[in-house]
């Protein structure tokens, strides 16, 4: 499968998630493809409602792996979570909302 149909489907699916989608500017869909990118890497897929999977439960990920997820989030996005956030989140679309939402690195 086309990897640019994915991500039209994984855009779509995100789309209730991310409720300014729409309005994004160019810069937040690029930086939203880099992060799909990412966790295709990790063979996470974001299609329907696996996009809310637990990582710890659901897809069984140890915790060093989805702090290692996490730090490449970071690297693609450029954008940089809290400790609280990093530590505390568990769903993709949790992760997304909070790095197109987040600080950029300088």
């Amino acid at each position: 499968m086309d990897i640019s149909g994915n991500l039209v489907r994984v855009v779509c699916s995100l789309a209730p998630t991310i409720k300014y989608l729409t309005k994004m500017k160019m810069n937040n869909y690029t930086q939203l493809r880099k992060i799909i990118q990412v966790f295709h890497q990790y063979g996470i897929h974001l299609f329907g409602k696996r996009k809310f999977d637990n990582l710890y439960h659901d897809l069984k990920m140890e915790p060093i792996f989805v702090m290692g997820l996490i730090f490449e989030l970071e690297l693609a996005s450029t954008m940089q979570l809290n400790d609280e956030d990093a530590y505390s989140a568990q769903v993709p679309a949790q992760i997304i909302q909070k790095l197109i939402g987040g600080k950029e690195r300088h």
